[in-house]
């Protein structure tokens, strides 16, 4: 599958990508800085951790053909391992502006999740994995929120679809959030659509968290059968996308 079927960044979102970036600059954002927000997706010690290669227990990588990765994998070394405020398991969009759930020791009180992040990481860049544990009537309206909140902080947010059909019918939590990508001119990683091209849409027999390989070595055509390696790759293509568009 071409990344242009599943890394949404038209010009249109690029340069708004500049924009947001640009802005970020003038309030102190750090460019070699990206934070994560989201539920169970991401809160897990297989999102991108392994990338900073911190944690031995998660063993090394192989990026084979994807070896140019490696170049954004150090623009934003100190990142992929980092847990931080706003990632929680279970989370959902309601919570996610609402101080009594945050968990992080380091936040202060009345601090949100969001904010409390932003403080101690300074990012750039958000990645947002929400919708598995939302209603659509909510989450049309909190994402949004955020979406706009993070944009308005000088951070660009980068988006994405989830693996799982849960949510409401006609995939319509997924549908919501290729909708604000679109209206907000923000990255998107649909991974909605990555996922139909995977055993099992690359989940577990739980229908919602992701097969786990048993290492991140994309040398072997194996990887490629597991939700969390593909999750992981599109994130580092994202990523790198994003900061080829910045340097233009």
């Amino acid at each position: 599958m071409p990344y242009s079927a599943f890394i949404l960044m038209d010009d249109a979102v690029k340069a708004h990508v500049r924009e947001i970036f640009s802005d970020g600059l003038e309030i102190g954002r750090n460019p070699f800085a990206f934070s994560k927000l989201g539920d169970s997706l991401i809160a897990n010690a297989h999102f991108l951790r392994v990338f900073d290669l911190k944690d031995p227990t998660l063993g090394t990588y192989d990026l084979g053909d994807y070896a140019y990765l490696q170049e954004t994998i150090n623009h934003y070394a100190g990142s992929f391992d980092r847990y931080g405020a706003a990632v929680q398991p279970g989370l959902n969009t309601l919570m996610v502006f609402d101080p009594k759930w945050v968990k992080n020791k380091e936040c202060l009180p009345g601090e949100n999740m969001v904010d409390c992040e932003i403080r101690l990481h300074n990012p750039s860049i958000m990645i947002v994995q929400l919708g598995t544990n939302d209603r659509a009537s909510s989450l049309e309206i909190k994402y949004d929120q955020i979406v706009r909140y993070l944009i308005k902080q000088g951070i660009i947010p980068i988006l994405y679809t989830k693996a799982d059909r849960g949510g409401g019918p006609n995939n319509q939590n997924n549908e919501i959030i290729r909708e604000i990508a679109q209206t907000y001119k923000v990255p998107l990683i649909d991974f909605d659509l990555l996922a139909s091209t995977l055993p099992d849409r690359g989940l577990k027999s739980d229908h919602t968290h992701l097969s786990v390989a048993p290492r991140f070595n994309y040398s072997n055509p194996a990887t490629f059968r597991y939700g969390d390696a593909v999750h992981n790759l599109a994130a580092l293509i994202m990523l790198d996308q994003v900061r080829a568009a910045l340097s233009e």
